[in-house]
């Protein structure tokens, strides 16, 4: 059987005219051999077909699949067996389309609404159907007991009759006919029986009594299915995002998104839709994703009003410590509050004073890389997180975490597990069953969550009762004598502890772990910064947060690695303020959420030149001529405005330090050169981080 005849239903050529052919007044017909098939055979097959699409027919409800497998098999046979008269079924497949605009309306013949009611007006009878593409029928009836009814009733059973008559014998060979002559049908109370055709007509020929159970179901399903409608419709047609591009699927519900999402795929997917519809998408009923600049300007920097974050599920979920929020989802006041109580810690003055931090925790990941490199290729994605998190450690709660020396320990594994987390987080604050989320969400997920926080408050505690604690983030956030500043409450320093550790030490590891690759996939970019860092600095000791600052190319290497590999991938909702905003010049009702999307920003062609490459040169200065029109400011990895990362100067302090480092003491490759690192990660909000294995080669020993 060839390919064309296996996608038409797997006929055999020598079935196709098999057993009887019965029309309408008539008696049994013995068809033609396939070698001689009329003109008249496939017209009538296509008329019969076509009366049972009429309005109200029993079959008017068939999905648009079904008929396009119809057509396409209609016209294929027919081909087939010499008739080259396709006018006749040509116009039989208009029928049937004219059939479902008038049953459902535009909008739902393209939404393939099924099931939905067969006739929702009638006051006769309500009825439920779904036709599969076997032809079988499934559904159960309601209908009300009038004389004027049964006129209705006999056609629908006479058209019935016709169809399966038709469509089973012909399209079928004898053992498949014999299965598929039994309809399927479910009735009101639930249970499931097989019917053939003569069974279903004694029930419509009887149909179910008019008592009030049987009505108020029937009621019920067209209330719910009516509702329903004038949702999707609305959305569609009438909702104030409705001129705005997008998937219509996407416009009528936010479950595709909530799916893509818990999929780790959403920000891919969104990436898609931006090169397919353009700057601005709608990827949900009531929200907008952005990738300008002057996006990013209005919806994060702009003041008075600003656009408050949107803590509804579609974001950041608001977990929260005796009902204080973390730093990253307080409201405009709280958070204000709270910065002004943290600014010591990320100052000028702080930063030059944790260097020591972050040159020991660097140094020790050199020593051990020496050594891990002669056994193989090491997975840097590790590596790279076990520095970060030793680091803000020491910088959270003065002591050193141990992971280097460690890699076993359980709070590395809570903390990189809280990514997965965060969506069940969304769909919890989303849908509404915040308070039964222990009992919705995966147990490692809730777990997870709460082993974060008890290890946070642990090392919390002990901090606090250090007699001698060096310089570290607490000791500038507790000895704040600004009196225009509120202490804070224990709480809320376990809630500033653990944003610290998920924040530091996640953006800075994504940041070096996405340079690396992307150096090692541009060998003569990672070239070029080997020898500026080589000839930069005689010896590992003279490599300095100063001295790093002033290489040029390796600024211009995370600028562009954190272009393409933002910390946060995705989007930070916000809502519109007020009654509405303009934003690109288009007015947006206040209420609706609004994001910029981090990936599809910074890798738009609309932005940037060659914006899917790997080009530190761009963010030189001055930059090559042509990537001097790159829109540079749309890529905020860092975000901007009043809610900006806090810890950005931090993070750059540190990647700049270990990949310096990393530079001058090793010679790098991938171990698997084909690997696409990249675009096999999920993302959680943050990148779901696979492991990149790099053979390490180091200069000295």
């Amino acid at each position: 059987m060839s390919n064309e005849e296996e996608n038409l239903g797997g006929l055999e050529s020598d079935q196709f005219f098999r057993g009887n052919y019965r029309r309408k007044g008539h008696g049994p017909q013995r068809h033609q051999p396939m070698d001689m098939a009329s003109d008249d055979v496939i017209t009538d097959i296509a008329k019969t077909i076509g009366d049972c699409f009429q309005p109200k027919g029993p079959l008017s409800i068939i999905p648009e699949a079904a008929i396009q497998q119809k057509i396409k098999s209609l016209t294929y046979w027919g081909q087939r067996f010499g008739l080259t008269d396709g006018e006749k079924i040509e116009l039989h497949e208009e029928q049937w389309r004219l059939s479902m605009r008038q049953s459902y309306g535009r909008a739902a013949q393209r939404l393939n609404l099924v099931p939905l009611l067969v006739a929702i007006t009638s006051l006769d009878y309500l009825s439920l159907c779904h036709v599969d593409n076997t032809f079988g029928l499934r559904g159960y009836y309601n209908f009300e007991q009038r004389s004027r009814s049964h006129i209705r009733i006999e056609r629908a059973q006479d058209n019935l009759n016709l169809a399966f008559d038709h469509i089973v014998k012909i399209y079928s060979d004898e053992e498949r006919m014999r299965k598929k002559a039994a309809m399927r049908v479910r009735s009101r109370e639930g249970s499931q029986q097989h019917l053939n055709a003569d069974k279903l007509q004694e029930l419509l020929a009887n149909p179910p009594p008019l008592t009030f159970p049987n009505v108020l179901k029937g009621v019920g399903f067209a209330l719910v299915a009516y509702v329903i409608l004038v949702r999707i419709i609305y959305n569609l047609y009438f909702h104030p995002l409705r001129n705005y591009p997008g998937p219509k699927l996407w416009a009528i519900s936010r479950v595709p998104w909530h799916y893509t999402n818990l999929k780790g795929r959403i920000t891919w997917r969104i990436r898609e839709l931006h090169d397919q519809y353009g700057p601005v998408v709608r990827i949900a009923p009531d929200e907008l994703s952005y990738t300008t600049s002057t996006a990013w300007k209005k919806i994060y920097g702009q003041r008075k009003p600003e656009f408050p974050k949107a803590l509804d599920g579609r974001g950041i979920a608001p977990p929260s410590i005796g009902g204080r929020k973390s730093l990253m989802t307080e409201t405009q006041e709280q958070h204000l509050r709270l910065r002004r109580a943290i600014n010591p810690a990320f100052s000028e003055k702080a930063l030059r004073e944790q260097e020591h931090y972050l040159q020991s925790h660097s140094t020790n990941l050199i020593k051990i890389l020496k050594e891990k490199s002669s056994q193989g290729p090491v997975d840097m994605t590790t590596w790279y997180n076990l520095v970060a998190f030793d680091i803000v450690s020491d910088l959270a709660f003065g002591e050193p975490a141990g992971f280097l020396d460690n890699a076993d320990q359980p709070w590395i594994q809570v903390i990189l597990q809280r990514a997965k987390a965060i969506v069940w987080f969304q769909l919890a604050v989303w849908y509404g069953f915040f308070p039964l989320l222990n009992l919705l969400t995966p147990r490692y997920v809730t777990e997870s969550r709460k082993n974060h926080i008890a290890l946070t408050e642990a090392k919390l505690e002990r901090r606090m009762k250090a007699e001698n604690p060096g310089k570290d983030f607490m000791s500038f956030i507790l000895e704040n004598d600004n009196e225009a500043v509120e202490k804070l409450s224990k709480v809320e320093l376990v809630m500033l502890a653990s944003n610290f550790i998920v924040a530091g030490s996640g953006t800075s590891a994504g940041g070096m772990s996405g340079l690396t690759y992307l150096l090692l996939r541009s060998p003569e970019k990672l070239e070029k910064l080997k020898k500026e860092i080589r000839e930069k600095f005689a010896s590992s000791d003279d490599i300095s947060m100063q001295g790093t600052a002033q290489c040029k190319y390796l600024n211009a290497c995370l600028d562009e690695g954190m272009r393409m590999y933002p910390p946060t991938p995705g989007s930070l909702p916000r809502f519109v303020p007020g009654k509405g905003e303009i934003i690109d010049g288009k007015w947006v009702k206040g209420g609706m959420g609004v994001a910029v999307n981090q990936l599809s920003a910074g890798t738009s062609e609309l932005n940037f030149h060659k914006a899917r490459e790997f080009h530190p040169e761009r963010y030189l200065d001055p930059p090559p001529p042509e990537f001097a029109n790159d829109d540079k400011a749309a890529a905020q990895p860092f975000s901007m405005g009043q809610r900006v990362c806090i810890g950005r100067a931090m993070a750059y302090a540190e990647m700049r330090l270990t990949m310096a480092k990393m530079m001058w003491h090793f010679d790098l490759e991938l171990a698997e050169p084909e690997l696409d690192w990249w675009n096999k990660q999920g993302t959680y909000l943050v990148w779901e981080k696979v492991p990149l294995m790099i053979q390490l080669r180091p200069r000295f020993k």
